[in-house]
Formats: structure tokens, sequence, C-alpha cells
């Protein structure tokens, strides 16, 4: 007989019969072997199998031959050769390996079923003129001037590296650096014993972080999909405390004061996003060239 299950069922099994379970099977494929790691239930299966081989007191016990198979081993979170050899090994030992073995004599037949991706690149130039980038980090740059004009003499006391933080702010506000510096604010803000002005470090931060949102999908997509999410999380409760601080409807506002403005922009034939027109063509001529059934896996950030 030959059975199909995941290895959380096996590892079921296991729990309620024991070894005895294992030695009823004869071979044990693991599919996406590379998983038999940490707590993953093909690990499990395998720590079982080795309990039983290994304290067996009357002598060796059938069980199974193992059979693992992966696209990829992979190296886990090594940044070193070494270090990625440690991870083959170890994931060797978890499966009990002897051997470790790649198509060699039937290579020809593998390529036959397995389609070798082309790598290419196509440069996509932006927009000409952004003005709907322009106007969001306008807003940016103001929230940021309203956190940047706190006396520092008003917290400096509660948390010294603070203002040191506030200094080094990330000029392009669309890319994965402004995050990194936005992100430690809060935690910082936390320490601040003064309520209005902890409140307004965090106001600050939540709204930078959104408009920072915005400004990649702007990249990416067309403007009015970003305008879309930035009015959306405009409007969470979170943003609509019972009792708003001055600084707080100041930095809220702001934004709205420009939505009509951003709006119109968005209606604009210029502010038409080239990637998405890009990507649009691309996937014509893969229709043309392949026919209407083939298929695409487009990649996108998240």
């Amino acid at each position: 007989d030959v059975l199909l299950m995941t290895p959380q069922c096996l590892l079921n099994g296991l729990n309620e019969e024991g070894h005895n379970l294992l030695q009823q099977i004869t071979l044990l494929f693991f599919d996406e072997c590379h998983e038999t790691k940490k707590e993953h239930a093909c690990k499990r299966v395998m720590s079982v199998y080795l309990d039983a081989k290994l304290q067996s007191q009357e002598g060796p016990v059938p069980l199974p031959q193992i059979v693992g198979m992966t696209a990829s081993v992979g190296v886990g979170m090594a940044k070193t050769r070494k270090g990625a050899e440690e991870h083959v090994l170890t994931l060797a030992a978890n499966l009990d390996a002897q051997k470790y073995c790649t198509v060699q004599e039937n290579e020809a037949d593998l390529q036959h079923y397995a389609n070798e991706p082309k790598e290419g690149h196509i440069q996509v130039k932006g927009r000409l003129n952004d003005p709907f980038k322009e106007k969001i980090n306008y807003i940016m740059e103001q929230i940021e001037m309203d956190m940047k004009l706190i006396p520092p003499s008003e917290y400096i006391d509660d948390v010294p590296e603070l203002q040191h933080h506030l200094l080094k702010s990330v000029a392009e506000r669309n890319v994965q650096q402004y995050m990194n510096w936005l992100s430690p604010l809060e935690p910082l803000a936390q320490k601040v014993d003064d309520n209005k002005i902890r409140r307004t470090f965090i106001a600050a931060k939540e709204r930078l972080e959104v408009l920072h949102k915005g400004l990649q999908l702007n990249d990416d997509c067309e403007s009015q999909y970003a305008l879309e999410y930035i009015k959306t999380s405009w409007s969470l409760p979170k943003f609509h405390p019972k009792r708003k601080l001055q600084a707080e409807t100041k930095m809220h506002q702001i934004f709205l004061d420009n939505t009509d403005y951003l709006e119109d922009i968005c209606l604009m034939e210029s502010q038409k996003n080239p990637k998405l027109s890009e990507i649009f063509k691309i996937l014509e001529e893969q229709y043309h060239q392949n026919g209407k059934d083939c298929r695409i896996i487009i990649f996108v950030r998240t």
C-alpha cells in the first residue's frame, strides 16, 4: 500500500501507537525535507525514528528507509560558508542521512520536465514629474518639523538619545532607510514622562508611517491607490482619540487640507505609472507568444 499524508498526520499516529507504527512502514518519503528542523512535524517524526533506532535493547528493529526530497536544502540563517555547511550537516543528521544525492545520470530527462527560468532586467524610468510625491513629502516635512520644534528641555532628561535620533532623519522618505529611522521613535517616546509630548511623538510617528507607505505605493502603483490607502488609514479610530491634542489636530488636518489637490493629481494622465504600463506590455507579449492558456506569476512588494 502507498499512503500519502502530511507529516503531522503521521506524527499523530506515532503519538498514539508509538514505535510499532514505524515498524509497519518500509519506505518513508519526506517531500520538502529541508523543513526537517526545529519543531516542524518532519523533525518530530524523525525524532521518534531516531529514538527507536538508538534505544532498542534487543538489537536492530525493522525501521523504514528514509528518503528526503527538496529543490534546495538552503543555508538557514548562515552568512558564511562554514555556517552553511553546518546547516546542511545538521539537516542530514536530522534525517539520519547516509548519502546526499543529486540528479546526474538522468539530467537530460530532468531538464525535459523542469522549466529553468531565464532572468532578465528591464529598466523603466519613473514619472517625469511627480507632484503627488512632492506634496506627500511636503506634508511629512511639516509633521517632522512639529516633532523637532518640541523643546529638547521638555524630554531630554527622560530620553537623552531622542534628540540625537531626531537629528538623524532621512531625506528620502520613500525608502526602507526612512522606516528604519522612524521605527525606534515610538519606543523612545514611550519613555517620556510628559503625556502630551509623548502622545505628540507617537502621533507623528504613526502618521509618518502611513505617508511613507503611501509614497511606496505611489512608486509602484497608480497614485489613486496610494491616496486611497492614506485616506483609509487617516480614518482609523486610533487617529481620532476622544480628546485630541492641538498637535494631533494640526498633523491630522494638514493632510485633509491637501486632499482635494491630491485627488486632482490622481486624475492627471501624466501621473500614470510607467512601471504598470511596461508590465501590461510584457503580459500582452507573453499571451501573444504562448497563448491565453499560459500562466504568469507576478511577485510584488508587500
